[in-house]
């Protein structure tokens, strides 16, 4: 029988390791929860603000701001409602962005728009998902109408973490994209390669006004056919020389004319990896409605937090989730993931479905 000091924990590391990595953890998180204290001051008694033991505080806010680039939302952000007092007192109407929606009908870029403004048409929330019995949020989406500059009118899709909010967005009220993706997808009236429409999966979003509607407003508009290239948009990944078994990282080039993400009846404008960076997602927002995540985020390994990344996505983007339904992600998708949270090894089990498609979800993914 080994000694204490000698019995090894089963993660491979000894007992006084995982000593110094709880107190390390608790370290942190009281740091965490500190800065959290000094911030809801703040919040609820502003005239604080000016006082010279926060000098350090408003310096590095100001500095966050003046650096959008390093500091961008992360999905899971609840970012607050802008109320522009300057635009209040003079009366002047948000101008809504223009000609958005045609272009993502027409396939053409909109990554020159940084964040689109646009008036909620209508709101609706729906259950559209199964979940395990397993205490998880319940997973709901909410479907926005939403009118751009021009008039035209597409369909806003917001993460499930947002359908609570969402929900509560009335007729009239302006919003500001701050995280999306441009698609287009095949309307339920369709078929593959059929009549298809713009849509925008909502990642973060603000609410900056309200304003009457126009007296008329038409229905969602419908796009070009743009047939998806199931056959081509696969990519062979080799399996590693050492065991046929695993499959090796390789980088994925999604670009216009080879779009891997175009898949289940959705074409993204732009690569799904790039308007929703895999590394800026807030996991523990993820592991909130994952239904098979069962770890603390600090505890998971880089391959319990892909086979979450895989399920947030492939739910969110192409509304396939659910225990016991899943289909393969895109190869773009793996690729970007595996990136962000790579196995040192550098081999990777792969995707293997089960029964109804993969029974267990996300979790056949490596």
């Amino acid at each position: 029988m080994p000694s204490n000091k000698k019995r090894i924990a089963l993660d491979g590391q000894s007992q006084q390791e995982v000593i110094a990595a709880k107190i390390t953890r608790d370290k942190q998180q009281e740091h965490i929860e500190h800065c959290q204290h000094l911030l809801s001051v703040l919040e609820h008694r502003p005239p604080l603000w000016t006082k010279p033991e926060f000098k350090q505080i408003r310096e590095s806010i100001s500095f966050i701001h003046a650096n959008p680039d390093k500091f961008p939302p992360i999905v899971g952000d609840c970012l607050p409602d802008v109320v522009d007092d300057r635009r209040d007192n003079a009366k002047s109407p948000v101008t809504l962005t223009k000609e958005f929606v045609s272009r993502i009908a027409g396939n053409q870029c909109v990554a020159h728009i940084d964040a689109p403004i646009f008036q909620v048409v209508s709101t609706r929330k729906k259950f559209e998902v199964s979940v395990s019995k397993i205490e998880k949020n319940s997973i709901h989406f909410t479907h926005l109408r939403i009118l751009d500059g021009s008039g035209d009118v597409m369909v806003g899709r917001l993460n499930m973490n947002l359908a609570h909010d969402g929900s509560k967005l009335r007729a009239g009220e302006i919003v500001q994209l701050h995280l999306f993706t441009p698609l287009t997808y095949v309307t339920s009236n369709g078929g593959e390669g059929d009549e298809r429409a713009p849509m925008v999966v909502i990642h973060t979003f603000s609410k900056i006004g309200y304003a009457p509607l126009p007296r008329i407003v038409g229905n969602p508009m419908t796009c070009v056919k743009m047939l998806e290239k199931q056959k081509d948009n696969e990519l062979a990944i080799n399996s590693t020389e050492e065991d046929e078994e695993y499959e090796k990282l390789v980088d994925v080039d999604c670009t216009s004319q080879q779009r891997y993400c175009a898949k289940y009846g959705l074409s993204p404008v732009i690569c799904v990896c790039k308007t929703d960076p895999p590394d800026k997602i807030n996991l523990e927002v993820v592991r909130e409605y994952c239904w098979f995540a069962t770890k603390e985020v600090r505890d998971m390994d880089n391959r319990n937090k892909r086979n979450m990344l895989y399920w947030w996505f492939m739910t969110n983007i192409y509304n396939v989730g659910g225990r016991g339904v899943t289909k393969k992600p895109p190869e773009c998708l793996i690729a970007a993931i595996r990136k962000a949270y790579p196995e040192e090894d550098g081999k990777y089990t792969g995707y293997k479905p089960g029964k109804n498609s993969g029974k267990g979800g996300a979790k056949q993914h490596g």
